[in-house]
């Protein structure tokens, strides 16, 4: 891992090595105990070790990433054609984005299930997705794609996806959104919940924190 750090809730096997390479000491081991902890600028760290390793020998993967994307896409394919008798299906919605999106788009997503399908079935091709972590604040997408907007100076098109919960929470935005004519396509998947919520004693909290009973 060079340059990040693993979330609290990745879930990497206890048993695999992990080398850790980062400039803040802070950052090592944040949220997993690592095996190495390399502190030290990211390039010449890699120099360094690479010019230590000496001769090596590669292992051609790219037969076996092959029949895994294979399974992967007959299983996509097998979704998307899935409603479950509950309208279009979300790998239905992320095939249709992957195959066409622009390719110069910025594409931001809010939290919840939604942003789940989108990580599991979108197929990017380069172009950046903004997020603010699978399980962080909700009511982040349509907000960061105004922003993508403005720090591109609406040069770039920009897709917003979200869930009904977040699209909730989106009044001002959509406000400021129509008063100053910014270009923001919006994907609005609605499954009727705050997907992602807690229980406890009979009351429904969401991760955004909005009881609900």
């Amino acid at each position: 891992m060079v340059g990040a750090y693993f979330a609290n809730h990745t879930g990497i096997e206890p048993y695999k090595p992990i080398v850790q390479i980062d400039d803040d000491h802070a950052a090592i081991g944040r949220f997993h105990p690592v095996t190495v902890a390399v502190l030290g600028d990211a390039e010449m760290t890699l120099t360094a070790l690479a010019d230590t390793l000496g001769a090596t020998r590669t292992v051609d993967q790219r037969p076996d990433v092959a029949a895994r994307w294979a399974i992967w896409r007959a299983e996509k394919a097998r979704r998307a054609a899935d409603d479950r008798g509950r309208g279009v299906s979300a790998a239905a919605v992320f095939d249709a984005l992957s195959q066409h999106l622009p390719a110069d788009v910025v594409v931001t997503v809010d939290v919840g299930n939604h942003a789940y399908s989108l990580g599991r079935y979108l197929e990017s091709q380069g172009q950046p997705v903004l997020m603010s972590g699978y399980l962080g604040f909700i009511g982040f997408g349509y907000p960061a794609a105004l922003g993508a907007w403005a720090a591109t100076g609406g040069g770039r098109p920009v897709v917003a996806v979200a869930g009904d919960g977040g699209f909730g929470q989106y009044a001002m935005e959509l406000t400021t959104a129509v008063k100053y004519g910014l270009a923001v396509k919006h994907v609005l998947l609605d499954n009727y919940a705050l997907g992602r919520s807690l229980r406890t004693n009979g009351l429904r909290v969401s991760r955004s924190g909005t009881p609900r009973w």
